[in-house]
């Protein structure tokens, strides 16, 4: 079990979760998105925000022409015209934006193309309400800024400081265009629509923003929680399945994997070889030393078979004690017989001391089969045990080979 991976991915998850619920404790009057969360963020919000738009653009289209059809009915038939080709734009500007918001691969730049959109719709705004000289006309003008203002902070979808940047910048270019036109400006009407609606319009964007974080910071708690218990399930399948001491393969596991290669071969028609690995006088070595030696030379030899099982689809295991057994598909024989002796002058070159001064060695079983139906696995295994205990006959320290 590669249980290095496991601890940094557990590492990795408890940070970021720490992170998480630290933000949302902290976040009572401003709510962060943590640095490994804010490109997720950035995508979602500008996604989500594009496709509202486009969702609700009928419904902002439709209050734009009520209130043009109002005020153009109300307003002298002199300043009509002059007054059309100028909030006309607003109309212009809300048709641009659901066309954009039509083309996924420009949701990314959603808040530079509506932020323009909006501080010009609202600049507009109010450019148009110094035209409108009648009193009834005026007054539906500046209810038309106060409608302005409230969308863009609230249905646009930009996040709460996107929105007011738009809207206040919309607001000064609108007044100073004003003023250059020798406009007419209604200072007093004025605060009370644009300035006054912002501001409630400021709190109501800024309680949806927050909430959408929040939102958005509960959903990667949530996530991050149901990865969490996969990991804790994975980890707890492959401890099962994995000899605790040198985190090779278990009997268990063994079984069952030896099955399913043994099947698909016989399907392929290609061969499978088995490598039985028993540590020599391993008994001598693990009453002279103790266990914990003995744990340490079942974890070398364990870590020199682990690295023989070097393709895909190699298996190693621990069968009991000291003795493994290393599965290799798609092998013959003379392969098999290259890893076993690769595997034997590794352990061999280790050097680890034996009571007599010698060194700990292997002695390995090879046979290889291709599968068929008159063949069970264990046939082979048997083939395998039986060539490692003809090389422990022949004075141990070799490989043999099984042969009929």
């Amino acid at each position: 079990m590669d249980v290095r991976r496991h601890s940094r991915s557990e590492d990795r998850m408890a940070s970021q979760l720490a992170a998480i619920n630290t933000n949302l404790e902290d976040g009572r009057f401003w709510v962060r998105i943590p640095d490994h969360l804010k490109a997720a963020y950035r995508w979602r919000q500008r996604n989500e925000a594009a496709q509202g738009f486009r969702a609700r653009s009928l419904f902002i289209a439709g209050i734009y022409v009520f209130l043009s059809a109002g005020i153009y009915q109300l307003m002298p038939e002199a300043e009509r015209l002059e007054w059309l080709s100028l909030y006309g734009w607003v109309g212009a500007i809300i048709l641009m934006l659901a066309l954009l918001t039509t083309v996924s691969r420009w949701h990314h730049w959603f808040p530079v193309y509506a932020g323009v959109g909006s501080a010009g719709a609202i600049a507009i705004s109010i450019m148009a309400s110094g035209l409108a000289e009648s009193a009834v006309a005026n007054q539906l003008t500046h209810a038309a800024i106060m409608y302005a203002v409230f969308i863009i902070y609230a249905l646009v979808g930009l996040s709460f400081l996107t929105a007011t940047l738009a809207a206040w910048c919309g607001g000064l270019i609108g007044i100073l265009g004003t003023l250059a036109a020798y406009g007419v400006l209604h200072w007093e009407v004025l605060l009370r629509s644009y300035v006054g609606s912002s501001l409630i319009a400021m709190m109501i964007a800024y309680t949806l923003d927050m909430s959408h974080r929040r939102n958005f910071l509960q959903a990667a708690a949530l996530s991050l929680n149901v990865e969490r218990t996969a990991e804790y399930a994975s980890q707890m399948t492959e401890l099962s399945f994995r000899d605790p001491l040198t985190g090779l393969s278990n009997r268990r596991h063994f079984e069952q994997s030896i099955n399913l290669i043994w099947q698909r071969n016989q399907r392929d028609q290609r061969p499978v070889a088995l490598i039985m690995i028993d540590i020599d006088h391993f008994k001598i070595f693990n009453d002279t030393y103790g266990h914990g030696e003995g744990d340490q030379c079942l974890k070398q030899v364990a870590a020199v078979i682990d690295n023989a099982a070097g393709r895909p689809g190699d298996l190693a295991a621990r069968l009991g004690g000291e003795e493994f057994l290393l599965v290799l598909p798609d092998a013959d024989t003379e392969g098999a017989v290259k890893v076993a002796e690769s595997i034997r002058q590794s352990v061999w070159s280790i050097g680890i001391p034996m009571p007599d001064d010698e060194v700990v060695t292997v002695s390995l079983g090879v046979a290889a089969a291709t599968p068929s139906h008159r063949m069970e696995p264990t046939t082979l295994i048997n083939q395998a045990d039986e060539a490692l205990y003809q090389a422990k006959r022949n004075n141990r320290n070799q490989t043999q080979v099984f042969s009929v």
